[in-house]
């Protein structure tokens, strides 16, 4: 959202003078537009590949990438989603891509060194068939060659103790052999004599690995608790932080159906006091992305209703009770599910 530095007034986002003061429009402020929008797609891509959407991913770094195609950041998010989608020549292609844009970041230059592993196999897979034969052949020789060392091994390692007994004239031998250790408890007792352990081992699951930080766990109950959302209906069920740019993801869900009455005006009420919330919590957020999820005929029929994001300035501009115009003006990059009038 693009203000006059004099008269403050909301401004159009292509407009080269004030229509209120008459006054020339700062490139500066274009480009920083610009930047906030790349931040948005960034953050959008990131959110979209947590949940495993890759098309949806893919196609918000993109649209980063053509905002700003020197922008390293983007290559690099391209590159991740596509390992994770399983693309790796795709990924090894944006990674070289990030790292070619000026970005020197030692974890890139890793991930490129561990997918280009894959090269190798790539280059057996083409090889003449002939070959691919032969190196077969040789690696089943050298696993032929290593089961007939080790059984050898086995055996001359061994006890045995012989005896001879001469009976008359006939003579035979016997071989005895050191019985195997035999363990003094039984790992499992027979279940002919119905005996059980007295402390049977349970195998126990191991426990889930929490995929939220501290942080923004403390950010989801703080939300939870606050009293400007009880009453309403609004769950607060995800925080996703974003460090790089100080956002904060919020997803939230709302009772919804036909009859509901649910307007957009009170999904931008409840989306304002999440946002306005979140920010009051944590310094560090400046940017509030909010996600309103509404389920019309049970948890199989989850939808989006609205997703739109706000500047900390722009919440502290609006005061303590601001109005649907100024709502709808305050938040950014809107989008509304057709079903929400």
């Amino acid at each position: 959202m693009r203000r006059c530095e004099d008269c403050r007034i909301i401004l159009e986002k292509d407009a080269r003078f004030c229509p209120k003061c008459g006054k020339e429009l700062n490139e500066d402020n274009k480009a920083e537009d610009v930047s906030r929008q790349i931040a948005a797609l960034l953050a959008l891509s990131n959110l979209h590949r947590s949940r495993r959407e890759w098309d949806a991913a893919i196609a918000e770094a993109t649209r980063a990438l053509e905002l700003d195609s020197s922008n390293p950041e983007a290559a690099y998010l391209l590159g991740s989603i596509h390992e994770q989608r399983g693309d790796i020549e795709e990924a090894e292609m944006w990674y070289r891509t990030a790292l070619d844009l000026g970005s020197d970041d030692p974890v890139i230059r890793s991930k490129l060194n561990r997918i280009t592993n894959y090269s190798t196999v790539s280059a057996i897979r083409l090889l003449p068939r002939r070959q691919i034969s032969l190196l077969g052949a040789a690696a089943l020789f050298l696993v032929v060659l290593t089961a007939l060392i080790t059984s050898w091994a086995v055996r001359s390692n061994q006890p045995r103790t012989e005896h001879k007994i001469k009976a008359g004239s006939a003579s035979r031998k016997t071989q005895i052999r050191t019985p195997a250790t035999q363990p003094t408890t039984p790992l499992t007792p027979p279940t002919s004599t119905g005996v059980t352990p007295t402390t049977p081992f349970t195998a126990q699951p191991a426990a889930p690995l929490s995929s939220r930080t501290a942080g923004e766990s403390a950010l989801k109950a703080r939300l939870a608790e606050t009293s400007t959302l009880g009453g309403t209906g609004a769950v607060v069920d995800d925080v996703i932080a974003d460090p790089r740019n100080g956002s904060a993801i919020i997803t939230f869900s709302l009772l919804y159906s036909p009859t509901s009455g649910l307007t957009r005006m009170k999904v931008l009420e409840y989306a304002w006091r999440i946002a306005r919330t979140a920010c009051t919590a944590n310094r560090e957020v400046r940017n509030v992305v909010v996600r309103c999820i509404i389920t019309p005929a049970g948890p199989e029929t989850t939808q989006i209703a609205f997703i739109g994001e706000i500047k900390r300035n722009s919440l502290e501009n609006l005061g303590e009770n601001p109005s649907p115009a100024q709502l709808d003006s305050a938040f950014e990059n809107k989008w509304w599910n057709p079903q929400i009038s």
